[in-house]
């Protein structure tokens, strides 16, 4: 048990600004609508993710709704895709955030996409 506390520790120490994006991708993806709610303007959601670090390209297309690229249940009429974290423990993992918006480019969805490098 005290090992696993350490390895917590060290974890957390090391890669800190990655902690929020270790949960699941409910919570990651309840977290960025916190931080750019629903209806956001597509410059502001651009703006805070270039403020922590992420790409932010704009990707004009028809998203049909229940979409799995960008994954989706509402559509749109552009999306942002993103890393906007990625840490390594054992395994290599990647985590994607997805921003959909609308034809007036507000924001109307946001998915989120966890990858896993085993090696």
């Amino acid at each position: 048990m005290a090992l696993l506390v350490v390895v917590v520790i060290i974890g957390v120490s090391v890669f800190p600004s990655t902690v929020l994006y270790w949960g699941s991708s409910l919570r990651i993806e309840h977290y960025l609508q916190d931080q750019t709610p629903i209806g956001t303007t597509q410059d502001a959601v651009v703006t805070w993710l270039q403020r922590h670090g992420s790409a932010a390209k704009i990707n004009v297309a028809v998203i049909a709704p229940h979409s799995t690229f960008p994954p989706t249940e509402i559509g749109g009429a552009s999306f942002i895709q993103t890393t906007i974290a990625s840490y390594s423990v054992l395994f290599r993992a990647d985590v994607e955030a997805f921003y959909v918006f609308d034809a007036n480019a507000r924001l109307a969805d946001i998915g989120v996409r966890r990858t896993v490098d085993a090696l």
